[in-house]
């Protein structure tokens, strides 16, 4: 039979033998165990993505979870579905031709959250870039006047209602190309 060695603490002398200390080992390891469940449950957010101004669907774009850096992509017909753990969710959806979309503080609270159909804004300066090392081709000012233009409706209009309050976006960024989705702010605040 294996004996500890006694641990002496001050004018206190413990002794442990193999009996005692089995029963702590175990609770210790269960306690890692549950700690490591309640730490990696997440949620399954899905949803559908369609372009703003014709409302087809957006085939294959990049949805990011920023929590821990893992990406899906959606189907032929727009939807996706993600896995995100922690408490609160940021995402970030992204698709050559558009305004990035990043949904940040998603309260996690829901075994899933239907984000339903949403859409992506197109970003008409992008139509003039040139790959393979062309001559790029300036921004006209149609397209300036075209990007302004649905700048400020989407502003004044775009909406997502979700968990019973609707959210409006703001464009964020040295250059406003993002368009954000803050789940702490609403309509009514």
């Amino acid at each position: 039979m294996n004996r500890l060695p006694n641990i002496t603490f001050g004018n206190r002398i413990i002794r442990y033998n193999s009996h005692n200390l089995k029963p702590k080992i175990i609770i210790v390891i269960i306690l890692i165990f549950l700690s490591t469940l309640t730490f990696s449950q997440g949620i399954l957010i899905k949803g559908k993505l369609v372009d703003y101004e014709t409302n087809k669907s957006i085939l294959y774009p990049k949805i990011s979870d920023l929590s821990d850096y893992h990406n899906v992509t959606s189907d032929e017909d727009g939807n996706f579905e993600i896995d995100v753990k922690g408490t609160e969710g940021n995402l970030l959806f992204e698709y050559l031709g558009y305004y990035p979309i990043k949904f940040i503080n998603i309260p996690i609270g829901d075994k899933q959250i239907d984000f339903g159909e949403f859409k992506m804004v197109r970003n008409y300066f992008l139509d003039n870039i040139v790959v393979g090392g062309g001559k790029s081709i300036e921004i006209t000012k149609e397209q300036k006047k075209k990007v302004k233009r649905l700048k400020k409706d989407v502003i004044r209009r775009y909406r997502i209602k979700l968990f019973g309050k609707e959210y409006k976006p703001y464009f964020d960024g040295q250059y406003n190309e993002k368009l954000v989705f803050d789940f702490s702010k609403n309509e009514n605040n």
